[in-house]
């Protein structure tokens, strides 16, 4: 399912701009946004873990989203399988909000087909800080992390391995 929306850019000097993460880099990304934009300027809990999550482990992911959620944040975290996606899903079928931000280019997105049923552009934020067209790569996830952890106030990390995000 392609995404229905078009992005938009947000530059590090345009009051758009999260305040968050211009105070957290010394030269902030430019993003392409999709989304509800507002979301950015929302108190973020960031989200990392294992993409081949124990049950155990995406239970502990639902169970502090949904927590954060009651507590007024934003859940913040890539959109791999595993402990992304269960976080994201749980903050939208509470009825909170949700920020992915992607290792790839803006125009890779498509909604995953598990997100599908609770997925609503107005509680949901799509952000990427690389050219539109770019390709996943490694060292990208690496570099996308910094901006979820710009964006957040702390981070929940579920059964991460020794390497990798």
């Amino acid at each position: 399912m392609v995404a229905e929306m078009t992005h938009q850019a947000l530059h590090p000097e345009s009051p758009a701009y999260p305040a968050a993460l211009r105070a957290a880099f010394r030269r902030a990304p430019a993003l392409a946004a999709m989304g509800n934009t507002a979301l950015l300027e929302q108190p973020g809990l960031g989200f990392c873990g294992s993409r081949k999550a124990s049950e155990r482990g995406r239970r502990a992911a639902v169970d502090c989203a949904e927590q954060a959620v009651g507590e007024g944040f934003t859940v913040v975290a890539g959109n791999a399988a595993g402990i992304d996606v269960a976080a994201h899903h749980a903050a939208l079928a509470a009825g909170g909000t949700t920020v992915l931000v992607l290792p790839e280019g803006i125009n890779h997105f498509r909604i995953r087909k598990v997100l599908r049923p609770v997925w609503d552009w107005d509680r949901a934020l799509v952000l990427s800080q690389f050219p539109d067209h770019a390709p996943w790569k490694g060292r990208q996830a690496m570099e996308r992390n910094s901006v979820i952890i710009g964006l957040s106030r702390a981070m929940v990390v579920v059964e991460a391995g020794e390497s990798g995000g």
